[in-house]
C-alpha cells in the first residue's frame, strides 16, 4: 500500500492528473531512440557524473583505466 500512496503523492506533488499511469507504459513504449537520446544528452552530463562500479579489484581495474573516463578511486569495503 505505501507503494500505491507514493506514486498519488507523485501525481498531486507533480499536478498530474489521476489517470496518468494508466497510458504510461504506451507512451514509454511508443518512444522513438531518438527521442530518448535527445533527452539523455539535455538532461545528463557526464563530465559530472560520478560512476561506482562493484567487483573483483584485479579483473575490471586494468579495463576501467584503459576506457580513458577519468581518475580512478579504489576502495576496499
Amino acid at each position: 500500500m505505501n507503494a500505491i500512496g507514493n506514486l498519488f503523492g507523485d501525481l498531486l506533488q507533480l499536478g498530474l492528473p489521476l489517470d496518468y499511469y494508466d497510458g504510461y507504459v504506451h507512451r514509454v513504449s511508443a518512444l522513438t531512440v531518438a527521442e530518448i537520446e535527445s533527452s539523455a544528452r539535455s538532461l545528463l552530463n557526464p563530465d559530472n557524473m560520478i560512476w561506482m562500479v562493484v567487483g573483483d579489484r584485479s579483473k575490471v581495474e586494468q579495463s576501467l583505466r584503459e576506457l580513458g573516463i577519468g581518475e580512478i578511486v579504489c576502495t576496499d569495503v
